[in-house]
């Protein structure tokens, strides 16, 4: 089994458990539409509301930076370090709905381990990068 193959059979899982994370939070503001009254495309008129749709753009706002970090990573990290980023990635992004929704003080923690996990993916491309660079 060649080694791109394993990465995506660790990393692709990862990603999809994100993307379920934004298409839960998207559920959550379908239900909060009707419940509150909010049609399409408002999207003010009740405080409840308006935290459950932050919630889910905030998420779709950490993904357009996750989701290529973590996809070009498998050419630069080992592919099981990036796939655990990822499941880390999609818990955090999961803490964050539920403690925003919750005004709690969690909701900090789960933003900062989430752009860790970002972040991480990027240093190691970057390194990883720099590393072949050096090497030929």
């Amino acid at each position: 089994m060649s080694s791109s193959r394993t990465g995506k059979e660790l990393l692709y899982p990862s990603i999809a458990a994100s993307l379920l994370v934004a298409l839960y939070q998207q559920w959550q503001v379908d239900r909060a539409r009707k419940r509150y009254g909010i049609k399409p495309p408002r999207t003010t008129g009740n405080e409840r509301f308006e935290m459950i749709y932050r919630t889910h753009q905030n998420t779709l706002e950490a993904l357009a930076l996750f989701i290529p970090c973590a996809i070009m990573s498998k050419e630069y990290i080992n592919p099981k370090i990036s796939a655990a980023i990822g499941f880390v990635f999609a818990l955090s992004r999961f803490l964050y709905g539920y403690a925003y929704s919750q005004n709690s003080i969690l909701v900090s923690y789960a933003s900062i381990l989430s752009t860790a996990c970002s972040a991480s993916l990027l240093f190691g491309i970057f390194y990883g990068a720099a590393s072949k660079l050096v090497k030929h």
